[in-house]
């Protein structure tokens, strides 16, 4: 899932952490810039993460994904 999260301040960056019955999914919490997504990422991710990007850039709502690409 992706979800804006809006802007955060440096306090409600330092206390953010993941839950300890998602330590087996989630290993660590990143913040990327859009140019480091395809470097950092799996490309289906990269591509999802980006999707998310231009529909909130649009005001739009984000299109059902199929491993970053458009669903039938």
């Amino acid at each position: 899932m992706v979800f804006d999260g809006g802007t955060l301040t440096p306090e409600e960056e330092a206390a953010l952490s993941i839950p300890a019955k998602a330590h087996a999914e989630i290993e660590a919490l990143v913040w990327l810039s859009r140019e480091e997504l395809d470097d950092k990422c799996e490309p289906y991710q990269a591509r999802r993460i980006k999707h998310a990007l231009a529909a909130r850039e649009f005001n739009q709502s984000l299109p059902a994904l199929f491993r970053g690409e458009l669903a039938a």
